[in-house]
């Protein structure tokens, strides 16, 4: 009875540090909530509502939309390709399960060549998603030129990092059992990996793979702002040129397709899971013939010229004192900003993730329970609760978070509130995805064990449902605010505060020292942030297998 009651004050606890860790970093970072309600921002942002809800329905823009969003489908599939082959070559070799490190008959010269071999891998991911797919984009924008080339590239080389570190992620949680009893009856570290291992991640690595191609469709759609094709080019210039009515269109026209897009995928992760790998290449082939995609470019002289002259740029940093303390108080607001965007975003997510899982909520758990049943109650609660929290998680997401903050820059004005806000939004709809579908893939026999003693719906959540669930959707949150403060620097291009106002004002003036130093402190910050995030996950790991 006291382990129970000192259990629940552990966990009143842990709730009070997460509101009051939102409360000071939204405080330390200036979040000015008031500003929504301003009138004077009332009436410049009703303006330009107006304006959206009167989209241009022309068959001519529609068709040129439509081929538009066809072409941010290829080059999000082809890129995810390249990402996928990039994650699974690197993220095995960045973990110590598959090679082993702690093994006691390995000798130390091959202990230390096995430790060397996972810092590298570990170092390459790491690098490889700490640079905004945006600013990969400007890189090979300068071999292949405008088009959909530089895009495939960031999204592969940005997402194959994103995606080996949870893969990573995902085989340092799995528990340690099943490897450790092979490997007492001799087994080797690929028979170890493939049936100690990827039995236990084979689920949760597939169902991150579908997610991370909605992601790569709405970063298709981001890198059309910087003329690396797709739906987002029309979006680019619809907002320069402020012609809101075709910007409507173009925005209906992703949310659309995003939504065919993820009712897609929630099929094949249901039932087939491999044909949709499958499915992934056969349109990457297409991708590769039917877009113009000049390859040939990366074997020439001019492209190698290229490189090196942009890379030249980077030796000789801006080390001055007073600008390192700018670059990384710049540093702090990204990651405040990353910080509230997560802890406000998940609290609404925990609370309305459930909502949307019609196994959790429509039905029962016992097989011949009168609740299997849909009563005329389910009915409306399905109609008014289920479908709806389901759309608001799928706009909220499918508008990526470059767009949300332009639309919080015309109402609240640039700075990191507009970022904060943004962020929010865009990582609510995320989150709830991701803990949605996280339980439904609950084990249900824990749920009917408590249903079988009279325990409701309520009951069954908090003390089925949670403490199954908890390290995963801890794990997602936390590697959730890592790709936060990445996406807080994309923000930051257009004026939403952080180091990254600071990366594109450096860009913009082709100023190569002061763009040095803010990649290295971005780096550097992204380093420190994923190291004690990779302390906070490997507790949590221990106490689930404890």
């Amino acid at each position: 009875m006291l382990t129970n009651i000192l259990h629940e004050q552990k966990k009143f606890i842990w709730i009070l540090i997460v509101i009051g860790t939102l409360w000071i970093s939204s405080n330390l970072a200036n979040f000015d909530i008031i500003k929504i309600g301003s009138l004077s921002n009332w009436k410049d942002i009703s303006v330009t509502l107006h304006e959206l809800t009167s989209p241009n329905f022309s068959a001519d823009f529609i068709k040129h939309v439509l081929f538009l969003s066809l072409e941010s489908i290829l080059i999000a599939a082809l890129g995810m390709v390249l990402a996928l082959i990039v994650a699974l070559c690197l993220s095995p070799l960045a973990t110590h399960p598959f090679l082993d490190t702690d093994n006691p008959s390995y000798s130390s010269v091959l202990t230390k060549i096995r430790r060397v071999i996972r810092t590298i891998a570990a170092s390459i991911l790491l690098f490889f998603r700490s640079i905004p797919e945006i600013l990969w984009a400007f890189v090979f924008v300068r071999i292949f030129g405008l088009g959909a080339g530089p895009a495939i590239f960031a999204i592969g080389i940005t997402f194959g990092g994103i995606i080996g570190k949870m893969f990573a992620e995902l085989i340092e949680s799995a528990d340690p059992r099943p490897s450790t009893m092979l490997k007492q009856n001799g087994a080797g570290t690929f028979v170890t990996f493939w049936y100690g291992i990827f039995p236990q991640i084979r689920t949760p690595w597939l169902s991150y793979v579908l997610f991370r191609f909605e992601c790569a469709l709405r970063s298709a759609a981001i890198l059309g702002v910087v003329g690396a094709g797709g739906i987002g080019s029309e979006i680019e210039l619809s907002i320069r040129y402020f012609q809101y009515d075709n910007l409507a269109t173009a925005l209906l026209c992703l949310l659309f397709y995003l939504i065919i897009i993820e009712t897609i995928v929630i099929r094949f992760r249901k039932t087939h899971p491999k044909q949709f790998v499958m499915a992934l290449c056969i349109i990457s082939l297409v991708a590769i013939f039917g877009l113009n995609i000049p390859w040939g470019a990366l074997l020439t002289t001019d492209a190698y010229h290229q490189i090196s002259v942009y890379l030249m740029g980077f030796k000789n940093p801006l080390l001055t004192q007073e600008f390192i303390l700018s670059s990384l108080s710049n540093a702090i607001d990204t990651i405040l900003m990353a910080l509230c965007a997560t802890l406000g975003a998940g609290i609404m997510a925990i609370l309305l993730a459930p909502m949307a899982s019609s196994k959790f909520t429509l039905r029962s758990y016992l097989p011949d329970s009168p609740e299997q049943k849909l009563t005329p109650l389910k009915i409306v609660f399905l109609i008014f609760g289920v479908i709806p929290i389901r759309g608001l998680f799928q706009i909220t997401r499918a508008i990526p978070d470059l767009i949300w903050a332009l639309f919080f820059i015309l109402w609240v004005g640039p700075g990191i509130t507009a970022g904060i806000l943004a962020l929010s939004i865009h990582t609510f709809g995320i989150l709830g995805r991701l803990y949605s579908d996280t339980f439904e893939d609950a084990t249900t026999k824990y749920m009917r064990l408590i249903e079988e003693t009279g325990g409701k719906a309520f009951v069954r959540y908090v003390y089925g449902i949670l403490p199954q669930t908890m390290p995963t959707i801890l794990s997602f949150t936390i590697f959730r605010f890592e790709v936060n403060i990445r996406n807080a620097v994309m923000i930051g291009f257009i004026g939403a505060g952080g180091i990254g106002d600071s990366i594109h004002t450096a860009i913009s003036l082709f100023h190569m020292r002061e763009l040095t130093t803010l990649l290295i402190v971005l780096l550097f910050t992204v380093a420190m942030i994923e190291a004690l995030s990779n302390r906070i996950r490997s507790y949590i790991t221990s106490a689930k297998y404890r």
